[in-house]
């Protein structure tokens, strides 16, 4: 658990109607592109930001930078604040 507790580079919970949800972003020590990102010259991600939604639904979203990942984990936070994920 310390593990994750030092790779982790934002969390919050938001209260919504639905009840609260998890938006967390984290530092992966891998490389999370997918063969066709690799094979197009995409940067490496190294970070994911995952906001749980309830009932299987979930927004992902992965990043390459720390300042890429701060700006995502905001969006994210928008768009579960504003209701439209």
């Amino acid at each position: 658990m310390a593990d994750v507790e030092a790779r982790r580079f934002s969390h919050e919970v938001v209260d919504t109607d639905a009840g609260p949800v998890e938006v967390s972003t984290m530092f992966i020590p891998r490389d999370l592109r997918t063969p066709e990102d690799i094979e197009n010259g995409g940067r490496p991600l190294l970070f994911e930001t995952a906001a749980l939604l309830g009932d299987h639904e979930v927004i992902i979203e992965r990043r390459s930078t720390g300042a890429e990942a701060a700006q995502a984990h905001f969006d994210v936070l928008s768009r579960v604040r504003s209701g439209r994920p």
